[in-house]
């Protein structure tokens, strides 16, 4: 079974989700009627409804809730295919590839000894929505969304090959998987530049997930490090909300999805997967609490989280591409935050922005004097964590330009070699520059190793004029000076998207496996 349909207005999807699902399984349409959604808003104007039953990852899937639950001879499975042109079965293979908007398989099952069966979406990958913001009749384009593990998929519409970069998304059937389940495939399927597809089979036959519903942080643990990944676990219930956020927000920065794990008002524990998040430079939030609620942060520096007002997430019960503001996530009783980053990262972005902190606090009175060193001993400073590798940073370094067009020069760049292979990087700045230009005055590189004092965390500092080489010692080992005096853009979230279709700071097997 193969339709052609025109989406666009006045196509109803309300008419197709009631075609598609039955009535009485309307609640477990959120997902379906939000995709939805998102492609009436994106411009959809065609749609290609195939039957997808004999689709290898509906065969498994199938199998595994027919070994749990009994056979479903009457079981149907729904492969839906989206374009922003009108295509055809004849125009099919010329269509442009920027034309394929997205896709999602839908699956229905009736366990045996159940009235009613289950509706679920077993995958769906869409392009990241762009969408206009419409004001006294002037569109706009939202520009200030990072997502920071945009991934390059391949799908099949029949017979063509289509390609396009987006978050996977996937939704729970609360038989043989749970929200963590989705949450746990979610995050692994959108980072990295392996093909394979983590299915629920996978965590369950491979990772070490137990079947059911739910299952332990240990067996989290174990499927993660299977993908050759390291979850870096917050525990949130005894801290302060700025604290998990702050960590959270440069894990998302870095290029790294991150789980948020919080307990609903029924009892029950939720999942969602965030994978970036919104800057606002005009957040009053950031510079009104701090000149009328309080006489000085709770950290001795400005975070830059302070500009983040909403995380982009996927919530498998309500849809995809989605954003929570930070208040919401304040209120919310948020028990774990887990990061999901390279296997030998130890230290955390939190108190690693703390160290960084102190080590500039100490160094700031050596400074070699210029316009912009005597500034930085005058206006607060916002720090910004984020993990990077050290060919990532030499390549920054090498195209840093300065706002007087000063730049370091080759020679001046070799003692980036003493720097390990990753590092966690705090650029530092001030509030006019941050907001106006993304522009900062120098970095502070510490290790991922976990640390017991400040002195064995700082590996090196670089500031207007000159860069500091601690190597760990707590004291400059070697101080260079440099051409670069002036400000220059910061290493932005949007800088490092490739990530996930070249190797990066990838794991080295996963790279290994598609070299």
């Amino acid at each position: 079974m193969v339709e052609f349909l025109r989406c666009s207005p006045p196509f109803s999807f309300f008419d197709l989700i009631e075609r598609l699902l039955p009535l009485e399984r309307s609640r477990q349409a959120g997902p379906l009627h939000r995709l939805c959604t998102l492609l009436r808003r994106m411009g959809a104007r065609t749609l290609i409804l195939e039957d997808a039953r004999l689709a290898p990852d509906v065969v498994t899937e199938l199998s595994l809730l027919s070994d749990a639950f009994g056979l479903d001879r009457r079981s149907k499975a729904y492969k839906l295919s989206f374009f922003s042109c009108e295509a055809s079965e004849n125009n099919l293979g010329q269509t442009p590839q920027e034309e394929f908007l997205g896709q999602f398989t839908l699956i229905q099952y009736k366990p045996k000894r159940r009235r009613l069966p289950v509706c679920y979406i077993v995958e769906a990958i869409i392009r990241p929505p762009k969408f206009a913001v419409e004001e006294f009749g002037v569109s706009n384009e939202r520009l200030n969304n990072f997502i920071s593990l945009e991934k390059a998929f391949r799908r099949k519409v029949l017979n063509t090959e289509f390609s396009l970069s987006g978050v996977y998304f996937c939704q729970q059937n609360g038989l043989t998987s749970g929200c963590g389940h989705a949450a746990l495939r979610m995050w692994l399927n959108s980072i990295g530049y392996a093909e394979d597809t983590i299915t629920t089979d996978w965590l369950m036959r491979v990772g070490g997930i137990a079947p059911g519903i739910s299952f332990t942080l240990e067996q989290l643990t174990e499927a993660v490090e299977k993908r050759g990944w390291k979850p870096l676990v917050m525990n949130c219930k005894n801290i302060h909300a700025s604290v998990y956020l702050r960590s959270m927000h440069s894990i998302l920065a870095s290029g790294y999805p991150a789980l948020i794990i919080f307990r609903t008002a029924s009892g029950d524990e939720h999942v969602v997967t965030a994978f970036g998040y919104t800057h606002n430079p005009d957040e009053w939030r950031s510079e009104g609490v701090n000149a009328y609620l309080r006489s000085a942060p709770i950290v001795p520096y400005y975070p830059s989280t302070q500009w983040v007002d909403h995380f982009l997430v996927h919530d498998d019960n309500v849809g995809p591409y989605y954003t929570i503001d930070t208040s919401t996530l304040m209120d919310l009783k948020v028990s774990t935050v887990i990061g999901l980053t390279p296997p030998d990262v130890r230290s955390y972005p939190a108190m690693v922005e703390m160290a960084a902190a102190e080590a500039l606090k100490s160094i700031l009175g050596q400074v070699p004097d210029s316009v912009w060193g005597r500034r930085l001993q005058r206006y607060p400073l916002i720090l910004r964590t984020t993990l990077r590798s050290r060919e990532e940073y030499r390549s920054h370094l090498k195209n840093l330009v300065g706002y007087d067009t000063s730049r370091l020069t080759p020679d001046e760049l070799t003692w980036v070699d003493t720097l390990p292979e990753k590092f966690w990087m705090t650029e530092f700045t001030f509030s006019p520059l941050f907001t106006g230009n993304r522009s900062k005055l120098g970095e502070v590189i510490t290790s991922v190793e976990e640390f017991d004092s400040v002195p064995d965390q700082v590996l090196s500092l670089r500031l207007p004029g000159a860069v500091y080489l601690t190597r760990g010692s707590g004291m400059p080992l070697d101080i260079r000076v440099l051409q670069l005096a002036s400000h220059a853009p910061m290493l932005l979230a949007a800088d490092v998207s490739a990530r996930n279709s070249t190797p990066s700071l990838v794991p080295g097997n996963l790279q290994a496996a598609q070299s």
